[in-house]
C-alpha cells in the first residue's frame, strides 16, 4: 500500500510505525520497521502482511520533521464475499423499510380517510426518527463525533453505512406525510376495535423484511470483523430492527388470524 503526500519535501523522510490499538493480543498485521520516503517524491509504498483477523490502528511518526503523524486503519475480515454480502444486504432493507411507508400513504388516498390510524403515534414516531436521524448524520459526516467514536471504539469499525443515513433522513420526511404504525398503539387499537380495516399490512410485510435484513447486516459485520460487540455500536439501528420485528409480528397475528373479517366496530 502506499501514503501520499501533498507537497514534495527537500529531504529523505524517515517513517515508523506506532500501533496504538489492536483487538487482538496477538498479531494481525506485520509492518515494516522504517518506511523512507526520497526527497522531491510524494508517496512512498510498503508491503503489509495479515496473519489474523482483526483490527489495527496506526499512527505514523518521523524523527526529521515536523509533520504531524496520521493515522491509518487496518482492518482484516474473513472474505471479501460475505463484505459484499453485507453490503448488498444493506441495500436491501435499506429499499424494504423505505418502501414499507408507501403502502399506508396508497392506503390513506385510496380510502380518502386516515380511520384506524393512531395520530398519538406519529409523534412517538417523528421524535425516533430525528433521533435516528442525528446519530447517523453525526457518525457517518461530521469528524468530531466520529473521532469520539473513535475513542470509545479504538477498532474505528463505524457501525453507520450510507444506506443508514439515507434511510433515516428518508424515514424523517415520509413521516411528515402518513401515519406510521408499528408499534403497541396500532396494536391496542386494533384490538378495541377488533378490526384492522383502514390499515395496510404492506407495510408491515415490508418492515418485517427491512428489520430482518437489518439485524443480518449486523452479525455479518460482527462475524467478519471478529468484533461482536459492533451489534450494540449502533444501539438505535438495533433495537429499531428487533423492536419492529417484534410488533410486526403481533400486526400479522391481528390480521391474518384474530381479526380476518372484513368492517370493524368503533371504539367509544
Amino acid at each position: 500500500m502506499g501514503d501520499r503526500l501533498t507537497a514534495p519535501l527537500n529531504e529523505t523522510l524517515v517513517i515508523t510505525f506506532n500501533i496504538t490499538h489492536s483487538s487482538k493480543h496477538s498479531t494481525i498485521v506485520e509492518l515494516p520497521d522504517e518506511v523512507q520516503l526520497p526527497a522531491g517524491h510524494t508517496k512512498a509504498d510498503f508491503q503489509v502482511k495479515a496473519d489474523d483477523v482483526g483490527q489495527v490502528t496506526v499512527y505514523l511518526y518521523t524523527i526529521n520533521s515536523n509533520l504531524t503523524g496520521p493515522r491509518i486503519q487496518f482492518q482484516v475480515i474473513h472474505s471479501i464475499i460475505v463484505r459484499y454480502t453485507d453490503e448488498v444486504i444493506g441495500w436491501i432493507y435499506f429499499l424494504a423499510w423505505s418502501i414499507s411507508f408507501y403502502p399506508q400513504l396508497f392506503e390513506n388516498w385510496r380510502r380518502k380517510s386516515v380511520v384506524g390510524l393512531s395520530f398519538d403515534f406519529l409523534a412517538l414516531n417523528l421524535t425516533g426518527f430525528i433521533a435516528y436521524s442525528v446519530f447517523n448524520v453525526g457518525l457517518f459526516w461530521i469528524p468530531l463525533i466520529k473521532e469520539e467514536f473513535l475513542v470509545s471504539y479504538p477498532s474505528g469499525v463505524n457501525p453507520v453505512d450510507i444506506n443508514d443515513v439515507f434511510f433515516s433522513l428518508h424515514a424523517l420526511v415520509l413521516t411528515f406525510l402518513t401515519i406510521i404504525q408499528c408499534c403497541i398503539y396500532e396494536a391496542y387499537m386494533n384490538y378495541r376495535r377488533k378490526s384492522t380495516e383502514g390499515w395496510s399490512i404492506g407495510n408491515v410485510l415490508l418492515d418485517f423484511t427491512g428489520g430482518s435484513f437489518s439485524l443480518l447486516q449486523m452479525f455479518l459485520q460482527s462475524y467478519n470483523n471478529d468484533q461482536w460487540k459492533l451489534i450494540f455500536g449502533d444501539p438505535t439501528k438495533f433495537g429499531l430492527g428487533v423492536f419492529s420485528i417484534i410488533f410486526d409480528i403481533v400486526f400479522m397475528v391481528q390480521h391474518y388470524c384474530l381479526y380476518r373479517r372484513q368492517g370493524y366496530e368503533p371504539c367509544e
